[in-house]
């Protein structure tokens, strides 16, 4: 019997790939679970994934309001017109623009390529409407 010693390594790469939008989203928003798993369940593998996260936060050289804007609402849970509020901003759409240009740098600085995925996308879903129609 062979034991798979980084299996939840990958597991925690694939669910918070920092080069997706959707993986800095899944950082942020679990960031409390994995620091409880890190620090009060020894899990080594989410500690990693919170040290790369953290790494690829700073790298990303965000501005102040854009740091502020996805902690408070993607890793604390604030609505986003509470948000606006702290950070002195007409209302929700100036929260939603700063989350959605932080998130985008965050994984830009970390390779992400929008014309890539297109491409991705398109090639992978091409086959898949292939086979059904077959």
């Amino acid at each position: 019997m062979s034991v798979d010693l980084h299996r939840k390594e990958r597991e925690y790469d694939a669910k918070y790939a920092m080069d997706l939008p959707e993986g800095v989203k899944k950082f942020l928003t679990d960031y409390h679970a994995l620091h409880r798993k890190a620090y009060e369940e020894s899990d080594y593998d989410a500690l990693l994934t919170l040290l790369d996260g953290e790494q690829a936060l700073r790298e990303a050289q965000l501005t102040e309001k854009q740091r502020k804007a996805i902690r408070l609402v993607l890793r604390d849970g604030y609505t986003q017109e509470e948000a606006a509020e702290l950070l002195g901003l007409a209302g929700k759409p100036g929260v939603n623009n700063l989350v959605k240009r932080a998130v985008g740098r965050v994984a830009e600085s970390e390779g992400f390529d929008e014309e890539a995925r297109v491409e991705w996308n398109e090639a992978v879903f091409g086959r898949w409407r292939e086979n059904i129609s077959k």
